[in-house]
Order: structure tokens, then sequence, then C-alpha cells
């Protein structure tokens, strides 16, 4: 299956596979993938997904493992295929068509896929999209760059769009299980879990995403699970030191599921909020409009060496959807330029009007004097060892 995508796609992509056994499993079957454990997550990218993004994954800072279906990221992170188990499809998700299956799968491919590099016209700074709702920033990484101190206009933040509903836990059609204490506490006793069911503000509007943000707290920090329509998160206790520290969870569901069905293990909790928050995909097939008519082209990747071309109207900066490391380097018709860190993880280069060819290369921080240091070590050994052998002679 995997041979077969790579047969019908050699441009640079991404795979979501979210039925792998394994925590490394793109390395295992040497494909671009979203699943990863422990020292080959880079910080940088380990806080965008987990801090930034608040992507639903494993609760370890171990391991980070796909980006939850928001059509978004998928997008910007170049996720032109997805692999589901046939089984489990109910429909085709927004923005895929089927491309073929296996006797146990199904493999889905981006109608209209992003390449892995395109310009921005406008920026935001780092602080403002900080500041943002999770649905915005979404938008945010695919309409404009994101600095720590943007040197181009500024991007309108006005033109974001989101409907965002506070939902309180009076305002449940169904709970089950659970209680309100006198200390305040939503309460629920064991052995069955408590669950609160809402109606979906957003059912039956138009195609999008809905994010449903749940501030979340137990009293005692106890271990537990929080579920929404099928979706879980285990928290491991505020003592682990493999539980990643956050109370706030997001959960992607769609405009289609009616209603928000919120379980967690027995406890006292502080529930502090639930927020849904819609975007609509007529928003995103906007963005994605104008992204492509600034995409690079003739783009090639092999090993350590990423080029394309580029065709700016001005003043803009490259975004490469490849995470940002001190071993890379750039060179633009020739001149060399800084790679700057853009969207919290990515590599962005400054380009202008007229420039065309763009090379990135990368090369191991300290490798080239670590050989030396090496072959110069190895000399010195050398010379003891002739000295010893002629004085003992």
């Amino acid at each position: 299956m995997l041979n077969d995508i790579k047969e019908e796609e050699t441009a640079f992509h991404r795979l979501l596979r979210d039925t792998s056994l394994y925590e490394n499993d793109s390395l295992l079957y040497h494909y671009n993938g979203f699943k990863s454990y422990n020292s080959l997550i880079a910080g940088n990218v380990h806080q965008f997904m987990k801090r930034d993004l608040n992507i639903l994954h494993q609760n370890t800072p171990s391991v980070i493992d796909g980006l939850d279906d928001r059509l978004y990221l998928e997008t910007l992170l170049t996720a032109h295929y997805k692999v589901e188990p046939t089984e489990r499809l109910r429909e085709i998700p927004y923005g895929y068509n089927e491309a073929f299956q296996t006797e146990n799968y199904t493999v889905l491919e981006q109608i209209t896929p992003l390449p892995p590099a395109f310009t921005f016209k406008e920026a935001i700074s780092k602080e403002a999209f900080d500041s943002l709702s999770y649905g915005k920033r979404d938008q945010v990484l695919l309409s404009a760059a994101v600095m720590e101190e943007p040197n181009l206009p500024s991007y309108d933040l006005e033109t974001l769009y989101t409907d965002t509903r506070s939902i309180e836990p009076e305002d449940a059609i169904e709970m089950r299980n659970v209680g309100l204490n006198d200390d305040g506490y939503w309460t629920t006793i064991k052995p069955e879990n408590g669950a609160f069911v809402f109606g979906n503000p957003f059912y039956g509007m138009g195609a999008g995403e809905v994010l449903v943000t749940v501030s979340f707290k137990e009293k005692n920090f106890w271990i537990y699970t929080l579920s929404l329509n099928q979706k879980h998160i285990r928290n491991n206790g505020e003592k682990n030191i493999y539980n990643y520290p956050r109370d706030e969870f997001v959960f992607k569901i769609d405009t289609n599921h009616e209603k928000i069905n919120l379980s967690f293990t027995p406890g006292q909790y502080d529930i502090q909020k639930i927020e849904a928050e819609y975007q609509p995909y007529e928003v995103f097939d906007r963005i994605l409009q104008q992204q492509l008519t600034q995409a690079s082209t003739n783009i090639e990747f092999d090993n350590n060496r990423l080029s394309m071309t580029v065709d700016p109207d001005g003043d803009e900066v490259l975004f490469v959807a490849v995470p940002y490391h001190k071993g890379w380097s750039v060179e633009v018709d020739g001149e060399k330029r800084d790679v700057q860190e853009i969207q919290s993880a990515f590599i962005g280069v400054p380009v202008y009007k007229w420039d065309e060819k763009v090379i990135l290369t990368y090369r191991t921080p300290g490798l080239i004097p670590g050989m030396m240091l090496g072959m110069l070590s190895l000399l010195i050994i050398a010379w003891i060892m002739y000295r010893r052998k002629k004085y003992s002679s």
C-alpha cells in the first residue's frame, strides 16, 4: 500500500496513518508521517503541536500523533494522503477523494493539495498569534507569516472568521451519573463514568470544522480519561513525570454531529470552560485558492537538499513545510540569505521581486569541526603510541 502511494506521488508529501501499532511508524516504513516518539521530536515541533495548536495527542511529552483531522493543518503540512480502515470509514472527509482500496484500508488523497512551499505577502507577530482562538490560529497559519518580529505588511485579523459559542454544564440535554457537590465540583462516583450530552450548536450548518475546547481539572490530581464523541485523552495525574502539564483540550468534530457527548471517569471535576468554535469550509476554500497562486514550482527534495522556483511580486516570505533547524542554509539565485523560523516551527526565507531559484541545504551543526577534532585526537593517540614504542625499544 505505501509503495503504491510512493509510485503515484513522487513529489514531497506526508501521509496520515492513524492505525499504526508503532510510535515511529514512518521511520520503520520509510515515509513522511505525523507520528513520532521521544528523541525524534524537535523542541519547536513539540511546542507547535502541543502548545500553540493543542492538537489531540497522547498526553505525554514523548509522543506526537496525527493532526486530529484538522483540515487547515493537514493542508499546511502537506498531508496529501490519509489511510483509513475501510470498516471505520463512514464518509469521505471534506477536501479528499478516494484514491484506491486494499483488502482492509481505504487510501484518500487531497483534491487540491498545496505544495510544501509557498509565499506570504503579509505577517502577524507571534504575540498576536498567541492571543487568537485555536480556530483562528489554524486559519492564520495558512494566511500569513507568523514571525517574532514581522517585517511585512500587517495581516488584517478582521478577515478571519469563526463563530464561537460558550456551553455551560447546565445546558446539557442529558446528564448521566454526575452531580454538583457542595464544593462546586462536578462529581461522578464509581463504577460508571459521568457524562454530559449537549446539542451541537452548529449542527446542520454548512460544511465546516467545529473545535470543542474543554478546560477541565480533577480536584485530587487523580488519573482520568476525558472522551468527546469517541475521541479520548488520558491525563496521568499531575504527579506523574510522563504526564503533559495541561488542563485544556481541543477536540475536532463536524457540523453533521448532532450531539456533543462529553464523558469522564469517576472523580471530582472543576469544569472551567466548554466552548465550540465553528469554521466554515468556504473560508478554507478561499484561503487555499489564494495560496495556490503563491505556490512554488519545480520543487525537488533529495536527502539534505531542497530546491524550488519562486515568483514573488515584491517583498515576501517563503514558507517551507519543513521544521526549522539551525543546520539549514539557503541560497537564492546564488546569494546567501538567513533562514528564519516562522509559523512557530518551520522554515521561512525572505524573497524579493525577480528572485527565482531557492536552494536549501542541511548540514548537521558541528559535524565538520567534530570530524576534524576526531582526526586530531587519532593523530595525537598515534603519536603517543609511537613515542612509547620508540622509548620502550
